[in-house]
């Protein structure tokens, strides 16, 4: 049975790596993470992160939204 969704415990650093990471996969991906402030940091870092990987052309995807739709928070 394949994995088709995953669930993260934080968005630090390391969480919005496995975030990202999982999302531009193409998984399904559940952040939990309580301080409101830390969410917002970690969902700016992804997107700055994707845009980065799409503009040097190692992501083939059109834009981050494509990848922040795959993570609910």
């Amino acid at each position: 049975m394949p994995i088709s969704t995953l669930t993260v415990l934080g968005a630090g650093t390391m969480g919005a790596g496995i975030c990202e990471a999982a999302a531009v996969a193409g998984l399904t991906v559940r952040c939990i993470e309580t301080l409101a402030h830390q969410h917002l940091s970690a969902r700016a870092r992804i997107t700055k992160s994707v845009q980065k990987g799409i503009e040097k052309g190692k992501l083939s995807i059109a834009s981050p939204d494509e990848v922040l739709s795959r993570i609910s928070w």
